[in-house]
Order: C-alpha cells, then structure tokens, then sequence
C-alpha cells in the first residue's frame, strides 16, 4: 500500500513544479502567438494552422502515446526491476519508430491530395504550402520519436527535469522568432524551419538526460520481448485510434472551415485554440501529475485510493480550470485586444465557446487516466473514432445548409457531453465504483461553486472599462473572489485544514 501522506506531499510538489513551468510557458507562449501573428500575417498564419497544424495534431496525440507509454513504465518501476523496465522502454521505443515510419508513409502519401485538391490556398503560395508540410512531418517525426523519453520522465515522478526541457523549448521559439523577425525572406517558410531546428534539439536534450540518468533503463540493445511487445502494441493501438481521433476531430473540424470559409476563418480559430490549449494546461497539470499516482495504485490493488484520487481529482481539476478561465471570459474581449495587435474576425465568439468546451472536458481527465490504468480501452476508443466522423459529417452539413463556423464548436459541446457519459459507462463495467458518493463528492461541490459564484461573475462582466489597468484589475478581483468561493463552498473540512497547514508549514520555512 501507498503511503498516504508522502503521496499527497509529493503530489503536490509536483503539481506546483508543473504549474512553474506552465506560468512561465503560457506567458512565453502567448506572447510568442502575438509576435508571430504579426510576423506571418493573418493569411500565412491560417495556411500554417491548417498545413502545419500537422504538428499540433500528433503532438497533442503523442502525449496521449506519453501517458500510454507511462501506464507500462510506471508498472515495471513498481515491480523494482531494472531489467524488466529497460525491456518495456526498449519496446516502447521500437513501437514509436514504427509508428514514426508509417506516418510518415500516409503523411506523404497525402499531401498532394491535402494542398492541391481540397484546401483553399492562394495558388501563389502553394509552393510554400507544401515546404511548411514536409517540415512539419520531419518535427513531427521527432515529436514521436521523444514520446518514450517523456514517458520515463513522468513514470519516475522526475517533473523537475520535465518542466526545465518545457521552459528551455519555449525560450528558445520566442528568441528566436524574436531573431526571425529581423530578417528577410519568405516568413512561412522561415518559421517552419524554426519549429524543425528547435523540435531536433529538443529531441537531443531529452535523450541526453533520460540516457545520463537512466543510463539502465535506456541503454539500447538489439531486444524485442515478444510478449510485452504483443501487449504493449495492442493497448498504444487502441489508444491511438481514440486520441487520434479526438485530435482529428479537431484538426479535421479546421480543414472543413478551411473548405467552406477560407484561411482567414482558420486564423480565427488558430487563435481561439492557443488560448484553449493555455488554459487547458491549468488542468491539465494536476491530471499529469496525477497520472503515475493512480496507475500505481491500481497495480498495487489499492483501489480505494484509486478512486479517491478520480473523485478527488475531478473536482480539484475543475476548480483549477474555473478560477483560471471564468475571469478570462469576463473580459476575453479586452484581453484580446492588449494581446493581439490585429484581431482576425470571428475570433471572440470562437474564444468564448473554446473555452466553454474547455471547462467541460476537465471533468472526464481523472475518470479517463483511471480508465487507462485499468488497460481494457477497446470500447472507449472504438467510440472516439464514432465520435470523430459523426461530428465532422454533421459539421459538413451545417456549414452546407449555411450555418455559422461557430456551430461547430456547439456540437463538439455535445458530443463531449455525451462522451462522458459513455466513458462513466464503461468504467462502471471494469471497476466497482458508488458513482452517488462520486455525485456528493465531485459533482455536487463543482455545481455550488457555479451557482454561488454566478452573481458576482455577472457583475463583473457588466462592469464598464476597457484600458489595460482596467482590465487586468478586474481580472485579478474575480480571481480572487472565485478561489475564495472555491475554498469556502467546494472543499470538504478536511481539504481546507490540509491547505491551511500546508500553507502555514511552508509560511514558517520562509520566515
């Protein structure tokens, strides 16, 4: 059995060393969006988000391959066998160049249909259209190729190191875009090859760490256990048929806006999804941090506090995600305008409802990592690939009989909506669970905080002024105002006694 209180603290430790990566990250990322929104224009930038969005498609689908690969690599740890752990990373390892291989057959295979036939390109910039392609299938390839080297990181709980190589990542595309700016020649291109450059030394600096630290673990040898090989390759299969159909779901919803509205509209919801994809890292980070804890658990047969921690983390997540993202909405019109200097139309209302989107899907990650402890995920991900070609056949057809982009982020609502339920379903199936104790605990408390915060929010929102002082004022009040509800109306007794002598411990160690 896990010991309990050790668990918590380290949980927490490295939760907030995931958050000082992502504050500083996010500050560097969103600055970053402005500077290469104004360096790329509106139309290359939409050519990017739909060409190259080829990155972001595979890069979001191998953290879900890195959590895949971390459920193997956290059980092999808890069994303290060094030979066993190295064999799981060795077949890790040659699962994720195969699976580098055979995107980059489809990829190529593919390109000419993708550039020439179906997106809407200006036929003047199709030459670079299909250089940014082929550069993003190159970072692409090394995206997946460092998915077993993050996925070791996170197994050993060494988020220290993971959440270093992020802030180093993100430095260095912001110097260097920073360089870019300054000279001459095509800008799409130029930035494509930045993206590439940084992607390889990124991919150096992970396995120069993993192979100093874990020099047992990652010492490569010609070695294929058959077993695990046949065990490992039939779960990352079906997780990739589930993640990598949510991730097309979005990417595909991208290519038929392109197809029916044009580059611009695509550069509306490029910016919308950078701010999804900032704020979702809020909850992101303590799912991540989260992730070994439950696993473990699981394979310890500790199933109380397996599902302790989905309770609990169901409700801290969505908390988390609240706080952060209801004073964002209060002003997301303001905030739009200090971050971006040319605001591409459609954008607010893509804003507004990405992020709602954003908020829901918090509430499935804990339930989810739980789900992928267990292993059994053919049903799940089956229905993910239902999921994805309902949704893009239906915003096919709301787009042909005239409705707005927008309506597709509406039905992506409910679908989610209704994909939760499906994913409780199943869980139900695998694990005992009191899904009323789960309601009292988890769901009842997001439901008081809402209602109770409502008024105030409300009042924010209508109040007037629109100067930066103005704004981020506002902003800081309702955050205050929404963590202090939280903490008054969402946490049971006891959570509160543990923040408060937390807080008070880590008071007296800087006094």
């Amino acid at each position: 059995m896990i010991n309990e209180n050790s668990a918590n603290k380290r949980l927490i430790k490295n939760t907030l060393l995931l958050y000082f990566r992502m504050f500083l990250s996010m500050a560097m990322s969103l600055y970053l969006s402005r500077i290469t929104l104004s360096y790329l224009g509106i139309n290359n930038y939409g050519i990017y988000n739909v060409v190259g969005g080829v990155v972001m498609l595979i890069t979001v689908v191998s953290s879900a391959f890195t959590s895949s690969s971390q459920r193997f690599l956290s059980i092999s740890l808890g069994k303290d066998d060094i030979n066993g752990v190295n064999r799981c990373f060795l077949t890790i390892q040659n699962i994720h160049i195969l699976l580098a291989v055979i995107f980059l057959i489809l990829a190529e295979a593919c390109s000419v249909w993708m550039i020439e036939d179906y997106l809407t390109i200006p036929k003047e910039r199709i030459s670079a259209a299909y250089v940014v392609f082929h550069l993003s299938v190159l970072t692409t390839l090394l995206t997946l190729l460092n998915v077993p080297y993050q996925a070791l990181l996170i197994a050993s709980e060494k988020f220290s190191a993971f959440a270093y190589i992020g802030i180093i990542e993100q430095a260095s595309k912001l110097v260097a875009i920073l360089i870019l700016v300054h000279l001459s020649g095509d800008h799409l291109i130029r930035y494509a090859t930045l993206l590439f450059v940084l992607s390889l030394s990124i991919r150096l600096v992970y396995a120069v760490y993993a192979r100093k630290n874990f020099r047992q673990i990652t010492a490569y040898r010609l070695f294929i256990d058959r077993e695990k090989f046949n065990e490992i390759w039939r779960y990352v299969s079906w997780a990739y048929l589930g993640n990598f159909s949510g991730i097309a779901k979005e990417h595909g919803i991208n290519i038929v806006i392109g197809h029916f509205f044009g580059v611009a509209i695509n550069a509306a919801r490029g910016v919308s999804m950078q701010v999804y994809n900032a704020i979702f890292q809020f909850g992101n980070n303590f799912v991540a941090a989260l992730h070994p804890q439950i696993t473990k658990c699981y394979a310890s047969q500790d199933y109380d506090r397996a599902i302790k921690l989905v309770v609990k983390g169901t409700k801290f997540t969505f908390f988390l995600m609240y706080v952060i993202a209801v004073p964002i909405l209060i002003r997301l019109n303001q905030l739009l305008a200090i971050w971006l200097k040319e605001v591409p139309e459609h954008t607010l209302i893509f804003c507004r409802l990405i992020i709602a989107l954003c908020i829901v899907r918090t509430i499935q990650d804990p339930i989810n990592t739980l789900y992928l402890a267990i292993g059994k995920i053919k049903k799940s991900q089956i229905f993910a690939a239902i999921n994805t070609v309902i949704c893009l056949l239906f915003c096919a057809l709301l787009f042909y009989v005239g409705l707005p982009p927008e309506s597709s982020v509406f039905l992506s609502l409910l679908l989610e909506v209704f994909n939760i339920l499906v994913t409780c379903h199943l869980l139900a199936e695998l694990i005992k669970i009191d899904w009323g104790s789960f309601f009292k605990n988890g769901v009842v408390p997001i439901g008081k905080v809402v209602i109770i915060s409502l008024p105030a929010n409300l009042f924010f929102y209508w109040m007037s002024g629109t100067g930066i002082v103005c704004t981020l004022l506002i902003c800081a009040i309702a955050f205050v105002v929404n963590v202090s509800i939280v903490f008054l109306c969402g946490l049971d007794k006891n959570e509160k006694k543990y923040i408060v002598v937390l807080f008070n411990e880590k008071l007296r160690k800087l006094q």
